[in-house]
């Protein structure tokens, strides 16, 4: 059994809100009174009160055209994301865990890429053991932590001993897109920074003395399952182009999602065992309000299980792969650890590029 034992969260300290970034929208883009009335109704309806960028005075860096190249956007990430993922990392280990128990380490990010990678850095920049196990998952988008949670539970079910760390980061800022067309407005209106961690082993905390680590329920991993659909694979896209990370992220999603999430649900629970009466707790992945709201529509659930997502979503916004880390940790520090509660069982969710939905049960 593999336990997800802690999560710790990272967000860059400079933060606009969604009335501010629609004020330097209407500034710096050329836009038309239609359709300034439309920017104004998109951006006041996303759920969204507030993001964050790594980039001090964000948006005077594309008012004036500083990041106009690939090379420029990967000078910031590599500037800004290894410290991110320290300050996550750090959030993450209890005081005085010592980092030499770590086994494996996995990196993930679909905003930056080079090699030697955010693997080689952390390891330099936190000392950690120069024999341990290394991967990276890249430019996958908002599913990714499911692929790199599901490989650690590989990890922990066939290696006992193992300590394995994920650590996700995405500096989404860095892409935005000075153009008028939909994607890209879509795009600009939700996306946002910010870097998680997680502690996970096949050992449990339960017996743990250690107040520090009990502060969050540890989850039990149960399974997971994953589906593509198939009829939106050019609905979210992610391409490299001569001088940017380029997005496809087309109106047609969040219906694409509320046709196939209840299907999706009742495989991954027939998987699982399960039936949907034993399901306690959501974590949908916000990768928008409208997204959600579906979810929450084909399911039947009231805006208060959803909590989470959409309290995440108005704080920070869509963070790509960090974002249900985000919503989980949420729902760890709200759980009382020595509770006599009976056990939750949750059901979490992700979308992106493919049209991919790759969906995890766990137990807490």
């Amino acid at each position: 059994m593999t336990y997800i034992r802690r999560i710790g969260t990272a967000v860059p300290p400079t933060s606009y809100t969604q009335e501010q970034a629609l004020a330097q929208m209407l500034a710096i883009l050329p836009l038309t009174e239609a359709e300034k009335r439309k920017f104004k109704m998109i951006y006041r309806n996303s759920g969204i009160n507030k993001r964050h960028t790594a980039m001090p005075d964000f948006f005077a860096h594309f008012e004036n055209k500083n990041l106009t190249t690939i090379s420029a956007r990967m000078n910031w990430f590599w500037q800004y994301a290894p410290n991110l993922c320290v300050q996550a990392i750090e959030n993450c280990l209890p005081q005085g865990f010592d980092k030499q128990q770590l086994t494996h380490l996995l990196t993930v990010s679909c905003t930056g890429l080079a090699a030697p990678g955010l693997d080689i850095a952390l390891l330099h920049r936190l000392n950690l053991p120069t024999n341990i196990y290394r991967t990276s998952i890249n430019f996958m988008g908002c599913y990714a932590a499911f692929h790199a949670l599901k490989q650690a539970d590989m990890i922990c079910k066939t290696d006992k001993k193992a300590k394995v760390l994920v650590v996700c980061v995405e500096l989404c800022s860095l892409h935005f897109q000075q153009l008028l067309d939909d994607d890209n407005t879509r795009a600009n209106l939700i996306f946002s920074d910010g870097a998680a961690a997680v502690l996970l082993s096949a050992e449990s905390l339960e017996n743990s003395n250690s107040e520090e680590e009990n502060q969050q329920k540890e989850l039990k991993i149960n399974s997971f399952y994953a589906e593509i659909v198939k009829q939106g694979e050019a609905d979210m896209a992610w391409h490299i182009t001569e001088n940017a990370f380029q997005m496809k992220l087309s109106a047609y999603i969040p219906q694409l999602v509320e046709e196939n999430i209840a299907y999706l649900l009742q495989q991954a629970l027939a998987h699982a065992n399960k039936t949907v009466a034993e399901i306690t707790d959501w974590a949908i992945h916000p990768g928008g309000k409208k997204i959600v709201d579906n979810v929450a529509k084909v399911l039947d659930l009231a805006t208060e299980k959803l909590a989470p997502s959409y309290e995440t979503l108005q704080n920070y916004g869509n963070m790509s792969s960090a974002t249900i880390l985000f919503v989980l940790q949420k729902m760890m520090l709200n759980a009382a650890p020595q509770s006599k509660q009976a056990t939750s069982h949750i059901f979490a969710v992700g979308f992106g590029p493919g049209l991919t939905m790759e969906s995890m049960l766990l137990e807490g």
